[in-house]
């Protein structure tokens, strides 16, 4: 009886009596190979490709960078190339990298928000909020907010495009 109540209940409330939608399992790759060059010693000593250049963003964020990078001071350092904004560092230890998720929430079919504590030597995560969109089948990164970030990349990259014409 009592559960005949609870789904008269929601059936008359016009809930689902589904729980959220539970995220893509694809998603906990997605975060590991973004963070994968960061893991990695690369034998000749350099560093991965920088997090701007790799293709891991969607067409929108993708077309900021590229308008950024026709602004962007050639011998200069400007408010987003002076560190990498993935790893939220300068530098890392590739052996004592850890990326953790923390919470993982579809937005929608195509759309879902990963909180990741980010620690480049091991200790001292950080926090690093990805709201990533399914473009062409493929999960893409389509905003970040962390420390030093905390309107989003895609504003901080409108704002860095403004600073570096004005130059």
């Amino acid at each position: 009886m009592r559960t005949a109540l609870v789904w008269a209940a929601i059936l008359f409330s016009g809930t689902s009596a589904c729980a959220a939608e539970a995220p893509d399992p694809a998603l906990a790759d997605v975060v590991k190979a973004i963070y994968a060059p960061y893991t990695v010693t690369l034998q000749d000593g350099s560093y991965p490709p920088i997090s701007w250049e790799r293709p891991i963003y969607t067409k929108e964020v993708a077309a900021l960078i590229s308008r950024w990078e026709t602004v962007m001071p050639e011998d200069e350092v400007d408010d987003l190339n002076d560190g990498d904004w993935l790893c939220l560092c300068q530098d890392w230890d590739s052996r004592a990298f850890k990326t953790t998720i923390v919470s993982s929430e579809m937005k929608g079919a195509d759309a879902a928000h990963v909180m990741v504590d980010v620690a480049v030597f091991g200790t001292e995560a950080r926090r690093a909020a990805f709201d990533f969109k399914r473009e062409d089948g493929v999960w893409k990164i389509d905003e970040l907010t962390a420390e030093g970030m905390e309107k989003g990349l895609k504003q901080a990259l409108r704002d860095t495009i403004a600073k570096d014409e004005a130059l």
